[in-house]
C-alpha cells in the first residue's frame, strides 16, 4: 500500500492534502521504524515528497516527524537511498526560516546531524547539498548561525567548494560575516581562502559573487590576510575583484589593495603589463573619487620604475589630470 500512496503522493499537492486529511503522514513516519528496508525506503520517499510543500511540513510537525527522521537518518546507511530521502526532507524542513522553527529544529537535532553529514567521508552530492541548503537556512537565525559556527562548519565547508561548490558557496557566504569565519585564513595556512579564490573564476555568476563576498567578509581591511590573498591568488585574483563591477565594495577592496601592493618591487612589472593596464584604467574611469584616489596612488608608484614610459602608462597618467580631486 505504501508504494500505491507514492505514487497517488506524486502526482499532486491535492493528492497529498487529501493524504494528509486521512491521516496518511503519521503512518509514513511510524513506518520509518520497520523492520523492512524497502518499506522504510518507500515510507522515506513519500515523507521527502510530503515535506516540498509547506502543508506536508506542517504535517510532519504535528506528529512528531522530525525526532523521528533524525533517528532514522541515524540508522541510515551512508550514501544510501533513504539516507538522501530523510536528508532532503529534513533540508526542506528549515525551508521555513521564521526564528521558531529553525530554533526548535536545532533542538530537535537536526543543526548538528546536518554539520556531521558535511564531514562524513562517503555522503553523496545529493546529501552534501541538502545539508548545506540547511546550513544556509540556519544562519538565518543568530543562535542557529553561532551554533554552526562552533560545530565547525566553516572548515567542512572548505573541501566542498570543489566537490559542489554552488551550495557549499552559499553556506559559507552566509557565515563568512562572522569573526570566526576568518578561520578560513588562519587555518592550514589559509588553505580555506585559497580554496575561495579559485571560484572567484567560476563559470556559475552567483558563485563567483558569493566568492567575493567571502573573500570581503573574511579579509575586511586587515593587511596580513590581503597579503594572504596576494599569496594565495596572485595579481589575477586582485584583477579578478576589481573587475566586479557588481560589487562596489569589491572594486574599492582591489584599489586600496592595488595601491598597496604597488609599493613592492615584485608587483609593479605585473602591473605594467597590458591586461593589467586595462583594470587600472577601468577603476580609474569609474566615477568614483575614493577609488580613484587610490589608483592615482598606485600609478604613482607604478611610475617611478624606469620602464614604465614604455608600457603605456603615459595614457592612465594622462587621465588623471582630466579629474579635479581637490
Amino acid at each position: 500500500s505504501s508504494f500505491v500512496l507514492l505514487t497517488f503522493a506524486r502526482d499532486s499537492p491535492q493528492n497529498r492534502e487529501t493524504i494528509l486529511a486521512m491521516g496518511g503522514v503519521p503512518a509514513f513516519v511510524t513506518l520509518l521504524k520497520h523492520h523492512d528496508d524497502e518499506i522504510k525506503l518507500k515510507s522515506a520517499e513519500v515523507i521527502n515528497v510530503f515535506s516540498a510543500d509547506a502543508t506536508g511540513r506542517n504535517g510532519l510537525r504535528g506528529c512528531a516527524g522530525t525526532g523521528a527522521l533524525v533517528q532514522a537518518l541515524g540508522k541510515a546507511e551512508t550514501a544510501s537511498g533513504l539516507q538522501e530521502h530523510v536528508v532532503a526532507a529534513l533540508a526542506n524542513l528549515t525551508t521555513e526560516t521564521d526564528k521558531k522553527n529553525l530554533e526548535t529544529l536545532n533542538e530537535q537535532g537536526v543543526l548538528v546531524t546536518m554539520c556531521r553529514l558535511l564531514s562524513a567521508p562517503s555522503s553523496s552530492d545529493a546529501v552534501l547539498q541538502a545539508a548545506c541548503f540547511s546550513i544556509y537556512n540556519f544562519s538565518k537565525s543568530y543562535r542557529c548561525k553561532k551554533d554552526v559556527l562552533e560545530a565547525g562548519a566553516v572548515t567542512s565547508l572548505v573541501p566542498l567548494l570543489h566537490q559542489c561548490p554552488a551550495a557549499a558557496a552559499a553556506a559559507l557566504c552566509a557565515l563568512s560575516d562572522d569573526p570566526r569565519a576568518r578561520q578560513l585564513c588562519d587555518a592550514k595556512d589559509g588553505a580555506g581562502l585559497g580554496a575561495v579564490i579559485q571560484l572567484l573564476s567560476h563559470a556559475d555568476e552567483s558563485v563567483r559573487d558569493q566568492a567575493v563576498v567571502i573573500v570581503l567578509n573574511v579579509c575586511a581591511e586587515n593587511e596580513q590576510y590581503w597579503d594572504l590573498f596576494m599569496q594565495m591568488g596572485g595579481l589575477n585574483a586582485l584583477l579578478t575583484l576589481a573587475a566586479h563591477q557588481s560589487n562596489s565594495t569589491a572594486q574599492l577592496a582591489a584599489a586600496r589593495e592595488l595601491s598597496r601592493v604597488s609599493e613592492r618591487k615584485e608587483y609593479r612589472g605585473q602591473l605594467q603589463g597590458e591586461s593589467a593596464q586595462s583594470y587600472v584604467v577601468g577603476l580609474l574611469l569609474s566615477g568614483k573619487e575614493e577609488l580613484q584616489r587610490h589608483i592615482i596612488r598606485a600609478v604613482s608608484n607604478i611610475a617611478s620604475t624606469p620602464s614604465c614610459a614604455k608600457v603605456g602608462f603615459c595614457f592612465i597618467s594622462s587621465q588623471i589630470y582630466m579629474y579635479d580631486f581637490t
